[in-house]
């Protein structure tokens, strides 16, 4: 059976799948294994990380046997796998900028809780931080407030502001210095 299989073309493997042929498993892991390689290519090219491109490409394995009883023939069999693909690696991607952000909160949270062992009222703490927001500068004030407010992360943050995921990071970043300075000077003032 597996080298029948073998001498069909991609069109016939995936009519036998979509007829639910007995052994369409079998016929379907010979399919992905014929795109498996370009697959990889193309999500290491999105991922740049040979793991997380094996990964994605595991995943949208999964995701095509799951789903393609319900392969409609819309596209070609291929656009439809790469369509999955893409998506896999984006939502890889989106997490591995959580990860890296989650490195800056760690840094962030520090600060905070230095800054609650100098400070023990929390009312004041909170007076500050109104104190400092109100003399931010409006662009500065609302990227802090998607950040920190609205707890959006940062490719929601780039998409909601019409920038691309670095120009969002780096107003982030200088908002957070310009944040961190407006706080040092309200402190050396009391």
């Amino acid at each position: 059976m597996q080298s029948e299989i073998r001498n069909l073309d991609n069109e016939a493997l995936l009519s036998l799948v979509l007829a639910q042929q007995d052994d369409w498993r079998e016929i379907l892991t010979e399919l992905l294994q014929r795109h498996r390689q370009s697959l990889l290519t193309r999500c290491y090219m999105y991922l740049r990380n040979q793991q997380d491109a094996e990964d994605a490409v595991q995943e949208t394995d999964l995701r095509v046997f799951r789903a393609i009883h319900g392969f409609r023939q819309e596209s070609s069999f291929r656009t439809w796998l790469y369509a999955i693909a893409d998506r896999q690696c984006h939502d890889l991607a989106r997490k591995r900028t959580r990860y890296v952000l989650s490195d800056h909160l760690r840094e962030l949270i520090e600060i905070h809780e230095e800054s609650l062992r100098h400070q023990s009222d929390p009312t004041e703490e909170r007076n500050l931080v109104r104190k400092v927001m109100s003399r931010v500068p409006r662009r500065e004030r609302d990227i802090l407030m998607l950040r920190f407010y609205a707890d959006l992360p940062l490719q929601d943050m780039a998409d909601y502001l019409g920038l691309g995921l670095s120009a969002t990071k780096m107003r982030l970043y200088r908002a957070l210095d310009l944040f961190g300075a407006y706080v040092e000077s309200e402190r050396k003032a009391v």
